[in-house]
């Protein structure tokens, strides 16, 4: 979608995977890790155009901050980077958080936001198959509904 709407024909997608054997067990988010599994893993997708990787998402997940340390990682604890290259280059990093400051459940919660603010404009919308693209931006507008105050 995203080389469809920059107007780019991709001539492949190639993707690529490395994963991390944990070096000893250990507790993680209420369970073990066992030595010898999977503790991390990072992936990349990518579209090429013309022999060159135009647009492309890397997933980079540890288990602990200490694993895989020349795989990226963000500059935030737990964050999501993302760099566009290009003149300017643009480089932003988002970290989520519930309530609680669970990160994971702060994830799901914003995942979840898009799909959940656009089903107003999904079931207006013509019967078919759509994307981002063919919805008028999604926006909070109206949806306030009210927070815990927080002092500044």
């Amino acid at each position: 979608m995203i080389a469809d709407q920059m107007g780019l024909s991709v001539d492949e997608i190639v993707s690529s995977h490395e994963m991390l054997p944990s070096p000893e067990s250990f507790p993680y988010q209420g369970r073990t890790i066992e030595k010898g599994t999977i503790a991390g893993m990072c992936f990349e997708v990518a579209a090429i155009v013309a022999g060159v990787d135009r647009i492309s998402v890397r997933h980079v997940t540890r288990a602990r901050q200490d694993l895989a340390p020349h795989w990226p990682r963000p500059l935030r604890h737990d964050a999501y980077r993302i760099v566009i290259e290009g003149d300017p280059r643009l480089e932003v990093e988002a970290e989520f958080s519930a309530a609680r400051g669970d990160h994971l459940a702060g994830g799901f919660g914003i995942t979840a936001m898009r799909a959940v603010n656009a089903i107003p404009l999904v079931m207006g919308a013509e019967r078919r198959v759509v994307s981002v693209f063919d919805l008028p931006v999604i926006t909070g507008k109206g949806r306030f509904q009210g927070c815990a105050s927080r002092a500044r």
